[in-house]
C-alpha cells in the first residue's frame, strides 16, 4: 500500500463527493496503508455517477454504529482506495507496516534503490564480524528498505534477525548461503575434485568437501523448508564443520525459495575457473529446474579482486544463454568498512595463524579476504560499481518486494507443544497426571512420601 498524509475524519453521513482529494503528491509519509480495490472514472462525481459504485455498495461501507470506512479518491490516477476497517483496523494496517510488509511500495516504479540480499552476522563462526543490531541499524541508516540474512550452513540468526528488522521497520529476507555437495549424496563423504591437481586453488573447497549455494526464502513456506533443509543437511550430510545439502534435499524443499547461483566458491564459478563450461551451464541448469525459472537469478559479485575477475565475462553470457536475469550482492562479512580488520583476526583464529603470518593469496597458510569492501555499501556506491548492469541492481528490489515472511511466536498466540493421543474420556493434562502417579508407584510402592507426591503435585 501507498502512505497517505494527514490523519482525516470522516463523517459517516457525508456524500462521497465531500471527502477529501488526495493526489499523488500527497502519498508519500502516512502511517495509514492503501488497498487498491477498483479505477475511478475521471468524471465520477458522486456515487451515484460511479458505474462501478453502487447505492448498495456505498451503503455496506457503513457498519451497525454508524462508522465508515473511508474511501480515498485520487485525483491523478483516479484509483478509489478503500481502507477497511475502524480504528483497531487501522492500528493492524499500521502493525503490518511497521514490519517492514508495506515498505517496498514504489520501488517498482523508482529503481533507485538497492537492497543487501547476501550477508553474514556473528552466526557464520569466526567468519561474519557483523552483530545483527548493529547491521539492521546501518541498513536503515543507508535508506535501504530490507536487508537479507544468509550465515554459512545453520539459521540460529533468523529469528534475532527478522525481530531486529521488524523493529526497525525494514523487511527482513531469510536465507542461507548453504554448503553443498560436489555433485555426490549428502550422505557420501568422500571428497570430489573437479580439476587437474594445478588447479586445485580453484576447485571444490575444504579439498573436495563443498561448494557454495545463496538460498533466499521468499515465504514463510520458504522459511521453514530452509529450516528443514539445513537440519537435514546436519543430520545427514555432516562432513568436519559442514551440514551440506544435496540436490536431492533441494528438489524435496524447493518451496518458497528464490535460489541465487552464488559466490566465487559456488559449483558454477567453480567449474567455470576450472574452464569446465559445459559443466557449469548444466549446474546453472539444473537448479533452475529444481527451483523455477521465476526464481533463479545469476549471481555477481565485484570486490576487485582475481577470483571474481576469471568469472566476471562469463556469468552475464550464462544468464543470456539461460535467459535467467542477474542479480548483484556484495557477500557483506562485517558492518562497515572500518571492521575489515576485526574480521581479518577472526579469520586468524579459524586457521590457527596470527597476523604476522602471510595471507593465502600472497602464499601464506593465513585465511584472508583480499580487500575491504565486504561490508554494507550504500546505494550509491553499488549503483556506480555497477552501473552499467542497472537490471542486476533492481533485481535486488525485486526479490525484496517478492519476499514476505513472518514468524508466529507465543506472544502471537502460537503453541508449538506436540499433541499427544490419549484414550477415550481423557485429555492431555488427566492422563499426563495418571501417568506421572504409575510412576511413582512403579518407583516408591504403594506408599508415595508425602515430600515426593508434593513436587509431583507442582
Amino acid at each position: 500500500g501507498q502512505y497517505l498524509t494527514s490523519n482525516m475524519q470522516f463523517d459517516a453521513k457525508a456524500s462521497a463527493p465531500n471527502w477529501p482529494m488526495i493526489n499523488s503528491q500527497t502519498m508519500k509519509s502516512n502511517e495509514y496503508g492503501t488497498v487498491i480495490i477498483w479505477n475511478q472514472p475521471k468524471t465520477a462525481t458522486t456515487t451515484k455517477e460511479n458505474p462501478l459504485m453502487s447505492k448498495t455498495m456505498y451503503d455496506s461501507h457503513l457498519d451497525s454504529t454508524g462508522n465508515a470506512t473511508p474511501i480515498f479518491m485520487l485525483e491523478d490516477d483516479h484509483l478509489e482506495r478503500i481502507i477497511a476497517g475502524k480504528a483497531k483496523q487501522f492500528a493492524n494496517l499500521r502493525a503490518k507496516m511497521s514490519e517492514g510488509a508495506t515498505r517496498m511500495s514504489g520501488m517498482a516504479a523508482t529503481r533507485h534503490g538497492f537492497v543487501h540480499l547476501h550477508n553474514h552476522t556473528e552466526y557464520s563462526m569466526l567468519d561474519g564480524a557483523a552483530k545483527i543490531k548493529p547491521m539492521v541499524a546501518e541498513a536503515v541508516r543507508l535508506g535501504q528498505p530490507a536487508l537479507g540474512i544468509t550465515d554459512h550452513g545453520y539459521l540460529f540468526g533468523a529469528y534475532e534477525f527478522y525481530r531486529e528488522c521488524v523493529s526497525a521497520g525494514i523487511k527482513p529476507i531469510i536465507g542461507l548461503e548453504a554448503y553443498v555437495t560436489p555433485g555426490t549424496s549428502r550422505f557420501d563423504k568422500s571428497k570430489v575434485t573437479w580439476g587437474e591437481p594445478w588447479q586445485k586453488n580453484d576447485d571444490v573447497s575444504a579439498r573436495g568437501t563443498y561448494t557454495h549455494l545463496t538460498l533466499l526464502a521468499h515465504s514463510t513456506q520458504g522459511v521453514h523448508n530452509l529450516f528443514r533443509m539445513g537440519s537435514m543437511a546436519s543430520l545427514e550430510g555432516q562432513v568436519g564443520k559442514y551440514p551440506r545439502v544435496d540436490k536431492d534435499l533441494m528438489a524435496r524443499y524447493h518451496e518458497g525459495i528464490t535460489v541465487l547461483t552464488g559466490c566465487p566458491s559456488s559449483a558454477v564459478q567453480t567449474r567455470m575457473r576450472l574452464g569446465q563450461w559445459d559443466e557449469a551451464v548444466k549446474e546453472a541448469g539444473e537448479l533452475r529446474d529444481i527451483f523455477g525459472a521465476d526464481r533463479f537469478y545469476v549471481e555477481l559479485m565485484d570486490h576487485g579482486i582475481e577470483i571474481e575477475r576469471k568469472t566476471r565475462d562469463q556469468l552475464p553470457r550464462l544468464a543470456e544463454l539461460l535467459g535467467a536475469p542477474m542479480v548483484v550482492s556484495n557477500d557483506s562479512h562485517y558492518v562497515s568498512k572500518e571492521d575489515a580488520h576485526t574480521q581479518e583476526a577472526m579469520l586468524a583464529l579459524q586457521s590457527t595463524t596470527t597476523l604476522l603470518d602471510k595471507p593465502y593469496h600472497e602464499g601464506g597458510p593465513r585465511f584472508a579476504f583480499e580487500g575491504d569492501t565486504f561490508y554494507l555499501r550504500s546505494t550509491e556506491d553499488m549503483r556506480r560499481t555497477w552501473k552499467e548492469l542497472p537490471q542486476a541492481l533492481d533485481s535486488t528490489l525485486e526479490i525484496a518486494e517478492r519476499s514476505d515472511v513472518t514468524f508466529r511466536t507465543t506472544s502471537d498466540g502460537a503453541n508449538y507443544m506436540p499433541r499427544f493421543p490419549t484414550p477415550p474420556g481423557e485429555d492431555e493434562q488427566s492422563w499426563f497426571v495418571k501417568e506421572v502417579r504409575k510412576g511413582l508407584h512403579a518407583r516408591f510402592g504403594e506408599s508415595i512420601p508425602a515430600h515426593v507426591l508434593d513436587r509431583a503435585e507442582f
